[in-house]
């Protein structure tokens, strides 16, 4: 179909629906056009993160190297020399002005995003209860910290050293605490191989009751404790250079990533492990789960994002925006549904923060004398946007009006008028985003 052809059975698709609500019947017309003309199928978001959209955040440019996610990403947390927190899922970062400025190597944070945990390389371990705003040190002992995980309501924490504090040659250990960092224990019994505890830790993951964690070796083994972390078994994972875990809520589905080579999964609480055949050999920064542990995800330090959604059974591998392509990737995190993706990247000059979101559908309900325009509430940093003009050559304006959420959905409602309209979802003026696929904004009419 020519672009003629399609623009014009795009208006008189538009002037039926139009002769049809004078009459007073009541429908929902929803359409799907792009910018030049062409009429095309209504899209839908299928389930993860893969079809969607990349936006790159306001955070500065920094050497990101771990990123962690409320449940719905509306509140994060990033680590560099500084860490910063958004509560916008990623509109706004804000620099946690009275947490040190130092090597900051992990993150955690609660299902809610009330509480948060950091660990410096190094140093110490920090603690928020307030969304980022205050940090207080704990009492945690000085250590090249690698790792940090939390139960769903942050009042569990484990902490993976790589090395002795003291002597950055010796191996280091794993640290818990059960009242949100405000003590500290070191587990008080040996894995069933009657090998010490101590280990180069380099990953630890948790269930979301704390009770079931995960921990790998960067030198040899991946363990488990379902006791929340008081005693520790010795999996099945074969000896591997292991960089980094990640685990479902119920602490059944993991996926590790090692340093220079496959990725492996898990479905049975690491009883027993299988190779990810099809996700290439590489040298893996992070991995991340959704609950369920459908959807995972892991990026490559040489830039891309790799995605299962079926447990890992199958992968994909996409490139990330171009911003990326003079720095690595490190850190990755996502929503407890699977749906949004963050992450960040370093260099010689920093990296930026980038979410992946799916591309939201625009739908209207219009009824004699109101019109309604919704989208999904999960769809952040989104604009909505109105014209009236010849699509050829359209003058689109944002809506002054906020959306109002009911149902999971945002909602704006308006009177209905006599000339035809047009909407679409956008980014902020500045702030363009990269379509994943490449293609333009969908666009509703009536």
């Amino acid at each position: 179909m020519s672009n003629l052809a399609g623009l014009l059975f795009v208006c008189a698709f538009v002037f039926i629906l139009k002769k049809r609500f004078m009459k007073g019947i009541q429908h929902i017309a929803v359409m799907m056009v792009v910018a030049l003309g062409l009429f095309v199928k209504p899209s839908t978001v299928r389930g993860g993160v893969i079809d969607g959209v990349w936006t790159l955040t306001t955070a500065p440019y920094n050497n990101w190297v771990q990123i962690a996610s409320s449940d719905n990403g509306g509140i994060l947390i990033a680590a560099a020399d500084d860490l910063y927190v958004s509560t916008n899922s990623g509109a706004a970062w804000t620099p946690a002005t009275n947490a040190p400025n130092t090597y900051w190597v992990c993150v955690c944070i609660s299902a809610d995003g009330s509480k948060m945990a950091a660990g410096d390389d190094g140093g110490s371990i920090y603690v928020s209860s307030d969304y980022g705003l205050t940090w207080r040190q704990t009492d945690a002992p000085v250590n090249y910290w690698e790792s940090i995980a939390c139960s769903a309501d942050g009042s569990k924490l484990a902490a993976a050293a790589l090395s002795d504090g003291l002597n950055n040659s010796a191996p280091g250990q794993i640290h818990l605490s059960q009242d949100s960092g405000a003590t500290w224990v070191t587990p008080n019994a040996a894995a069933t191989n009657s090998q010490d505890y101590k280990q180069f830790w380099s990953a630890i993951a948790s269930s979301s009751d704390g009770a079931k964690l995960v921990a790998a070796n960067s030198s040899g083994s991946i363990y488990t404790s379902e006791d929340s972390g008081n005693t520790w078994w010795l999996t099945s994972a074969p000896n591997n250079n292991w960089s980094c875990v990640a685990s479902s809520t119920n602490g059944n589905i993991l996926v590790a990533g090692v340093m220079a080579g496959p990725i492996y999964t898990s479905t049975n609480a690491g009883a027993t492990w299988m190779l990810a055949t099809n996700a290439p050999n590489a040298g893996w920064a992070s991995v991340a789960s959704s609950a369920d542990g459908s959807t995972l995800a892991a990026v490559q330090w040489g830039g891309q994002v790799n995605i299962s959604k079926d447990t890992g059974t199958t992968w994909q591998s996409y490139d990330v925006p171009n911003t990326f392509s003079a720095s690595g990737i490190w850190g990755i995190a996502l929503t407890k549904d699977g749906r949004k993706l963050v992450t960040g990247g370093d260099g010689p000059y920093g990296g930026p923060i980038y979410l992946l979101q799916p591309m939201p559908v625009l739908s209207v309900a219009a009824t004699r004398t109101n019109i309604v325009v919704f989208w999904p509430s999960w769809a952040s940093g989104f604009v909505l946007q109105q014209t009236t003009d010849d699509l050829r050559s359209p003058n689109w304006s944002d809506l002054a009006t906020l959306p109002e959420i009911a149902n999971g959905m945002n909602q704006i409602k308006f009177a209905s008028q006599t000339n035809n309209q047009f909407f679409r979802l956008q980014f902020p003026t500045g702030n363009p985003p990269y379509w994943w696929p490449y293609s333009p904004p969908p666009i509703i009419g009536f």
